[in-house]
């Protein structure tokens, strides 16, 4: 897989004033900090920041080109304006060959369009915390749930990762990530305001016994 890399300048303006001018410029003002250097504010090109973060979660690994340096980062968050479709900041977190790092991972379920259609699919952890080094680093998890029947409930244990000697997970071993449970569990319950009937209407021999 080829890497993902980014290209930055440094940044020596700052301010919400300068931010929107470049945003307006299409450029993307960000933070690159950690792996043993200094808080370094940087701007990217939003076009090519934006390709980047639609096809990469927060976790990925990114190589920044920053003036003509190459630095192994981290994309530790995202942040987008309160309609989600125009990117406003990245925080970019630089990384050291060997040294371990927390992180964040994705989960992707694969397989739910072969569960029953009679059943319910319930996601329940979307991240596993895990610690790493940059080696070792993925974007994702993929989790398959393809052969789960009901009342199967799948565990942070159950994920072949907890025997990868090469990454530590944090999360609960006893953390529910994904059940399945039969649409006939959930009964219809009464409508705020309405109450369930106390008596069944009468039947109809009843009703004809009334009638004569």
């Amino acid at each position: 897989m080829a890497k993902a890399t980014l290209n930055a300048k440094n940044r020596t303006l700052v301010g919400t004033g300068k931010s929107k001018q470049m945003r307006a410029s299409g450029q993307v003002p960000g933070i690159l900090y950690g792996g043993h250097m200094e808080v370094q504010p940087i701007v990217l090109d939003k076009s090519e920041a934006e390709k980047f973060v639609q096809s990469h979660n927060v976790g990925a690994k990114v190589f920044v080109q920053l003036e003509g340096k190459e630095v192994m980062a981290l994309l530790k968050d995202v942040q987008r304006n309160v309609f989600g479709n125009s990117l406003l900041h990245m925080d970019l977190q630089a990384l050291t060959a060997g040294e371990n790092v927390k992180l964040a991972v994705h989960l992707n379920f694969t397989g739910k369009e072969q569960l029953s259609p009679d059943s319910i699919a319930q996601e329940l952890l979307h991240e596993l915390e895990i610690e790493t080094t940059p080696q070792y680093m993925m974007d994702s998890i993929d989790v398959d749930v393809s052969k789960l029947t009901f009342g199967d409930t799948l565990k942070v244990a159950d994920l072949p990762i907890m025997q990868d000697p090469n990454i530590k997970v944090l999360s609960d071993p006893e953390t529910a990530l994904f059940t399945l449970v039969a649409k006939s569990v959930y009964k219809e319950e009464p409508k705020e305001g309405e109450e369930a009937p106390l008596f069944a209407p009468p039947s109809s021999k009843t009703e004809e016994k009334t009638a004569e």
